[in-house]
């Protein structure tokens, strides 16, 4: 008789929202979604983020060809938004949505 292995499961990240700091300093809040084998980061209002070469957390946003990628844009606190942030923000939708 065969037995089948054991399905892998990773431990899943904090519910609690994070405080990572940006290189200049800044103090960014965040979800930590996922588990130990595959997680990303989200912003307090569900925006997907990652770290760009430069080690600033950014904004995703789908290319051309429909895959994620980072964007320019680093990401700031909702209190903290410049009105260009905001405008580009309206292009692309939060995690949940």
């Amino acid at each position: 008789m065969v037995e089948a292995a054991p399905a892998r499961r990773g431990v899943p990240a904090t519910p609690k929202m994070l405080t990572v700091e940006q290189p200049d300093g800044y103090k960014l809040n965040v979800y930590l979604r996922g588990d130990e084998h595959h997680h990303f980061y989200i912003t307090a209002d569900g925006y997907h983020i990652d770290k760009n070469k430069k080690g600033y957390f950014c904004y995703m946003m789908q290319d051309a060809r429909g895959h994620y990628v980072v964007s320019r844009r680093r990401a700031h606190n909702q209190s903290d938004r410049s009105r260009c942030e905001l405008r580009f923000l309206k292009r692309i939708k939060p995690q949940d949505s």
